[in-house]
């Protein structure tokens, strides 16, 4: 071969290796959008839900209130508006009616909406949730979503995602996606639009914090002793979701005499995670949409033994938890006198699987039937838990 070949040869091979490294390299100019997945919206797949179809009448309700909420979040003096009302009372959301009408310039900036949406007979309003009230910095980007979750893409590592925009550094709104855990982390302000219950607006996750195990007093842990109660067999016989799995949690109190001999209500001491701290509500496990309706099993703690168990009763429900969306109702328990109300993140207040929260039967535990008995199930129409005594 000439001479001139061969570099012409070696020439080509420089080239194809400089554009196959080019090719490959990460892009470092994307500034904020580097620190989050980006996306490509479909709006019409994404406000559908064949589940549901009078969520999805009201997802085209609150997709361009969300849309317009973009242009009142892109100043800082906007941004800080609605989380200090929040901070003021003391939630981790505001509804749109209220801010609007404490703020009535923020009005030019909405096209008229329906001030109401209804689901299953029960009457909502659109609410700015913030999960993150507690980072929330409106000095930073915000993001603004409507709060639908795109398909699960177990490849990207999309699992359980919202839809979002995001305000980069050129004053653009750019698509991304967003989970829980990043969500909870970030300090850069997430105002999510959702359906909230109207005259239940007093309800809010600071009621309801989780406790590690040195936090308990030693009048509270005296009561527990060795072994305890567990779910395994399970069954959902509805899915709640337009997309994704179903998560299927449990949320939990109990009742139980104190060293004073009074009856005392607890929320979040109960449920333990795997770290040891305890909490009021878990995850059991995440649904296929193709095992909705099949029986499965997987073990969960789900209280410890308390002892003696005539003096303590656990209160618990299941539902279809929907981290983007506001604490709702879950039902009540009460016992010589206290009373404790439980909740969960769920879109629509009839998003439970074990009792109706406004049905008048007990949805206590029978913690001394299980321990005689070694298990007892419960079930409805829409599901199935059965608890067992574990030692």
């Amino acid at each position: 071969m000439r001479k001139s070949q061969w570099l012409f040869l070696i020439g080509i091979i420089v080239l194809l290796a400089s554009c196959s490294k080019a090719t490959i390299e990460p892009q470092t100019n994307l500034g904020v959008l580097s620190e989050f997945k980006s996306y490509q919206l479909n709006k019409e797949e994404i406000v559908k839900n064949e589940e549901d179809t009078e969520d999805e009448v009201n997802n085209n309700i609150m997709f361009p209130i969300s849309e317009d909420l973009k242009s009142v979040m892109l100043t800082e003096q906007n941004r800080k508006i609605v989380l200090d009302l929040i901070h003021e009372k003391g939630l981790d959301f505001v509804p749109v009616r209220e801010l609007l009408e404490k703020n009535p310039l923020l009005k030019n900036y909405f096209r008229d909406f329906a001030a109401t949406m209804t689901q299953k007979g029960d009457v909502y309003e659109a609410v700015i949730y913030v999960p993150n009230i507690e980072k929330a910095d409106y000095q930073l980007h915000p993001l603004v979503s409507p709060g639908l979750e795109v398909e699960d893409d177990e490849a990207a590592g999309i699992n359980d995602f919202i839809f979002s925009w995001i305000l980069d550094e050129k004053g653009n709104y750019q698509e991304i996606v967003i989970g829980e855990e990043q969500a909870l982390e970030i300090s850069y302000p997430l105002f999510i639009i959702t359906p909230h219950p109207i005259e239940a607006s007093i309800n809010s996750s600071a009621n309801l914090q989780g406790f590690t195990a040195n936090d308990l007093n030693n009048a509270t842990a005296s009561y527990r002793s060795n072994g305890g109660y567990a779910s395994n067999e399970f069954k959902i016989n509805h899915r709640y979701e337009g997309s994704g799995n179903s998560e299927f949690a449990i949320s939990s109190g109990h009742i139980f005499y104190n060293s004073n001999l009074f009856p005392t209500a607890s929320i979040g001491q109960n449920l333990k995670e795997d770290n040891g701290s305890y909490t009021w509500w878990k995850e059991i496990r995440e649904v296929d949409k193709d095992d909705i309706g099949k029986d499965l099993s997987h073990w969960e703690q789900i209280s410890d033994n308390w002892v003696p168990r005539d003096d303590y009763k656990m209160y618990f429900n299941t539902y279809e938890r929907d981290w983007a969306s506001t604490n709702k109702y879950l039902g009540q328990g009460e016992w010589e006198g206290a009373t404790l109300n439980l909740e969960g993140r769920r879109t629509y207040l009839s998003e439970w699987y074990a009792f109706d929260p406004d049905n008048s039967v007990s949805k206590r535990m029978y913690i001394q039937t299980i321990w005689s008995d070694w298990a007892k199930d419960f079930t409805d129409s829409k599901g199935r838990l059965k608890i067992w005594r574990v030692n």
